[in-house]
């Protein structure tokens, strides 16, 4: 008997599937929801029984999609047509569902891929460009140098106004360099005495055999020994 054959499974749908349908009128349409995790795609799968069902392919539609393309719908339409063709002689709705299931399952876990991966050359490209900002830097133009310059210029200016008063009052009651020579004579020669190079000890004895023409050798020799005796002689000299 196919009436009851149908009934019973009708009987054992409604109690497996929450939210699944049956239709009041002959023929009998049964309509399963179909849903992915979080339910990001979805539709109904609606099988109608024909007379001799189960011995008979029942017709198999899928209306409502969510989230599906039309060769998506294609594809499993084929799918479900094949396993109904496999499974005349039993009851099939609930094989039917569970490959819609694994079906929409399958596509809702590339979908996910996809989005993972977006994400992440997103996020790879965000970091490459923060990356080459630093390594490279801002390119610099004419209104963005004088927008800086504007900003930097407005942001010394309490530094400098606050150097300048404090050298201003450094300098208040201190002698110039002028008035410190005119002071003090010996400053004149201090620096020099500082930047004196090695200096040499020369022996007078040297000197004393020494024939000068047209000079009296002893008041020449005795000068000259009382000129170097004692003194030094850098090497440049």
């Amino acid at each position: 008997d196919y009436a009851q054959e149908q009934r019973d499974e009708v009987e054992a749908l409604r109690s497996i599937f929450d939210g699944v349908t049956v239709s009041d009128t002959a023929p009998t349409v049964v309509t399963l929801p179909v849903a992915s995790d979080e339910e990001r795609l979805t539709l109904q799968l609606q099988i109608t029984y024909v007379d001799k069902y189960p011995d008979e392919v029942p017709q198999i539609e899928l209306v409502d999609p969510v989230g599906l393309e039309d060769s998506d719908l294609a594809e499993l339409t084929a799918k479900l047509t094949t396993l109904a063709s496999d499974s005349i002689g039993m009851a099939m709705c609930f094989t039917l569902h569970a490959a819609a299931k694994e079906y929409i399952d399958d596509r809702f876990a590339l979908l996910r891929e996809a989005e993972e991966k977006k994400q992440r050359e997103e996020e790879e490209a965000a970091n490459l460009a923060e990356v080459e900002k630093h390594i490279i830097g801002t390119i610099v133009t004419s209104e963005s140098f004088a927008a800086w310059r504007e900003r930097f210029m407005a942001e010394q200016a309490p530094i400098v106004e606050a150097l300048r008063v404090a050298q201003k009052a450094a300098k208040k009651g201190r002698l110039t360099g002028r008035q410190l020579f005119e002071r003090d004579a010996s400053l004149k020669t201090s620096d020099i005495k500082e930047l004196a190079p090695d200096e040499v000890a020369v022996d007078s004895s040297l000197f004393e055999d020494l024939d000068i023409e047209d000079l009296d050798a002893g008041a020449a020799a005795a000068p000259a020994a009382s000129i170097f005796e004692g003194e030094t002689f850098s090497d440049e000299d």
